[in-house]
């Protein structure tokens, strides 16, 4: 069993970026919160201040803007398991993953009114979303 089947159940909430657990859903930063402090124990912040708008169509680029002095882009060809991947959501919208690991360049995400899904980043619904590719600092060893 890999540990991302642990994850494919959850579903989406808009406020999903702060629970302290999936019961309630996850969006798609929140999918990544869980996934780093359950896997890897890095506790990113939760944002619990900053509560969901429908109208932002930024929102989740807000949040990762809060912590982007905590991470850096790594060239496509040298991404590893638990890298994120940062790409538009429609156009405006940012939205992010966690890459799997192994060479078929999967990563796990969660979009609005979803599940928890796996894809390529190279299929050609993901491509055309200017995907870019981030390490967390405290994951730079051996980077």
């Amino acid at each position: 069993m890999s540990w991302v089947d642990g994850y494919m159940d959850i579903q989406w909430n808009d406020d999903g970026h702060s629970s302290p657990d999936m019961d309630d859903g996850v969006n798609c930063y929140g999918l990544i919160k869980q996934i780093y402090a359950r896997e890897l124990k890095i506790i990113l912040p939760d944002f619990a201040h900053i509560k969901y708008q429908k109208n932002n169509r930024k929102y989740i680029e807000e949040l990762m803007n809060l912590e982007a002095q905590n991470w850096v882009e790594i060239d496509k060809n040298k991404v590893k398991e638990f890298d994120i991947l940062r790409m538009r959501g429609d156009g405006v919208r940012l939205h992010v993953g966690v890459a799997t690991g192994g060479e078929l360049q999967h990563f796990i995400h969660i979009e609005r009114d979803c599940f928890v899904a796996i894809e390529r980043w190279t299929s050609a619904l993901i491509t055309p979303r200017r995907v870019k590719f981030y390490r967390h600092i405290s994951m730079m060893a051996g980077a």
